[in-house]
């Protein structure tokens, strides 16, 4: 049940209500993506735990996750509000304030080249990997993602020598 709580708060404090995570159209999508990638940061940071995320078109995606979030947009907005109340968490709050400033674009960005950097343990590989998988994903994409990861602590400058040191 925690999951879920952290999971209501989440959606709470980003401001999105039940009509929006079920909504058919481009608003529902990307309001759902959005969760999606907030949801997966939680759980790098150890702040979520329980989803299980594998790799899909916008970065990875929990089918559980969705579920979730379904579930709570049909039981409503009060319902959301009443579980994200029971949220005890200052550094879940920390956390999801910074990543609500993020645009979609880059909260996609940066949890795709998160997710590589945990196969590739190298950063040019993940971006050369990344700009293969997304070829419309720009120079500045990367740079932004790069910056929410460093900012997550997610990415540091081990991360781009890890490989190299690994060879030789």
């Amino acid at each position: 049940m925690e999951k879920v709580i952290h999971v209501s708060y989440t959606i709470w404090a980003l401001g999105i209500t039940a009509a929006e995570l079920l909504d058919e159209g481009d608003l529902g999508f990307e309001t759902r993506v959005a969760v999606q990638k907030v949801v997966y940061f939680l759980q790098r940071l150890g702040l979520v735990k329980g989803y299980v995320f594998g790799p899909y078109l916008h970065g990875p995606y929990s089918r559980e996750l969705a579920d979730d979030y379904m579930w709570l947009a049909r039981k409503g907005d009060k319902f959301i509000e009443e579980l994200a109340a029971q949220c005890r968490c200052q550094e879940l709050e920390k956390w999801v304030n910074y990543l609500g400033e993020v645009d979609i674009r880059t909260l996609a960005t940066a949890s795709t080249l998160d997710w590589l950097l945990q196969f590739k343990k190298d950063l040019e590989a993940a971006r050369r990997h990344l700009k293969l998988i997304k070829p419309w994903i720009t120079d500045e994409d990367v740079s932004a993602a790069e910056t929410v990861l460093r900012d997550l602590g997610l990415l540091t400058d081990a991360n781009s020598q890890k490989a190299y040191i690994a060879l030789t």
